[in-house]
């Protein structure tokens, strides 16, 4: 009896140790990640238009891999972003979207190319929007509004217009010199700037500048009065034109204005009671355009100094050219005319063939690249933007100046 009790006690142990021992947890078996796919491997995106992203799609294997997280990084954040396997087009160039797995030992990549060009605009508006942007992302600030940029190779040099001494800008550095910088143009290593000096604040009176690399050059006076602006500069075959206004007298002492183009500070082209807004240099030939008084406005283009005869509406009020563009043999004449005294209509001339804007649209703005015509313009009583081949492509209100490369 004493055997079969101890038989029992000993069975019901070892049952309780088996039953203690089974009810502990397994430690989860880990399944290691083998590999990672995308559902890309080359992408083609382009700015300023439609197709500025692309979706990727990150696979890990096996499909029951333990951790499945995936990190997403770009080779040139100046070219394209990613978030999330999102991808945004910054600006033109290449790049190489990563997904790597958790641990960093799996990987896979996607080859991604941005098409151009580049466009780059002028916001004028609050602190903390105002300033240079490219392809609509901002890339510098400015306490105030730019005037005008270049671009050549990869440096982005800016005018604002102050009269502070600012100077100008290069990639968002200031280079200082005396008076408003209003124009620029860059040509080699060397940068001209062009507009005017206060001389007097009671009453009011400026004098024409032109400055290279920040050092004042001299410029021919008008009739014998005093040149008081540069608004426009083109370089060509090393020869520096400035268009701008000046100031005189007639023989019976009447002020009057007068418009003037410098070709390296010798007057070129000088016309009384006249306004030049704008200069572009091509092919050899230097385009001129602006406005005469005959007595009332009419818009004008000269080529190599010769006045040429624009087609517009006979029996008009008046007409102003504000901007001159030059692509290829092309040639784009940006201005408006009044049929009456109070309505105006602003046109594009391409060769001397007029299109008429909208009655409520007023273009101020031009830059043509290849076929396409970039305009910057108002519609309506609201904000300047930028147009594309007649469709806005900026959405930013406020433009005020365009270069496109």
């Amino acid at each position: 009896m004493k055997n079969h009790l101890l038989t029992t006690a000993l069975l019901a142990l070892a049952l309780t140790f088996l039953s203690c021992s089974g009810s502990k947890d397994k430690p989860p078996q880990v399944v290691a990640v083998t590999g990672v796919t995308l559902n890309k491997s080359a992408v083609t995106l382009a700015v300023n238009t439609d197709n500025t992203k692309e979706t990727l799609v990150a696979t890990v294997q096996p499909s029951d891999a333990t951790n499945k997280s995936v990190a997403w990084s770009t080779s040139n954040a100046d070219v394209v972003s990613v978030d999330n396997g999102i991808v945004t087009a910054i600006a033109s160039g290449t790049a190489t979207i990563t997904a790597t797995a958790q641990g960093g030992e799996k990987a896979a990549t996607c080859n991604v190319t941005v098409e151009g060009p580049d466009v780059w605009v002028g916001i004028n508006g609050a602190v903390g929007v105002r300033g240079l942007y490219k392809n609509g992302f901002l890339q510098s600030q400015y306490k105030v509004s730019i005037r005008a940029v270049f671009v050549s190779g990869d440096d982005v040099y800016a005018v604002t217009g102050s009269s502070d001494g600012t100077g100008y800008f290069k990639n968002a550095v200031s280079y200082p010199h005396g008076g408003c910088a209003k124009a620029i143009a860059v040509s080699g290593n060397d940068v001209y700037t062009g507009g005017f000096v206060v001389v007097a604040s009671e009453p009011y009176v400026t004098a024409a500048k032109l400055w290279k690399n920040g050092v004042e050059q001299p410029l021919d006076s008008f009739d014998g009065g005093a040149p008081y602006d540069i608004n426009s500069i083109a370089v060509s075959n090393g020869d520096v034109y400035a268009t701008g206004t000046a100031y005189s007298k007639d023989q019976n002492g009447k002020g009057y204005g007068g418009a003037v183009m410098w070709k390296n500070g010798k007057i070129a082209l000088g016309i009384p009671d006249a306004e030049l807004s704008s200069v572009s240099a091509a092919n050899g030939n230097i385009y001129v355009v602006g406005y005469v008084c005959e007595p009332l406005p009419a818009a004008k283009l000269w080529i190599n100094g010769v006045e040429q005869q624009l087609q517009l509406p006979a029996g008009i009020f008046s007409s102003h050219a504000r901007r001159v563009f030059v692509s290829s043999s092309d040639v784009y004449v940006l201005g408006y005319y009044s049929p009456t005294k109070d309505s105006s209509i602003d046109f594009l001339l391409k060769n001397n063939v007029r299109q008429d804007f909208p009655a409520n649209f007023l273009a101020n703005e031009i830059f043509v690249h290849g076929q396409d015509v970039y305009i910057l313009g108002v519609e309506g009583s609201g904000s300047q933007y930028l147009w594309k081949n007649g469709v806005k492509i900026q959405t930013q209100s406020s433009v005020n100046f365009i270069y496109v490369k």
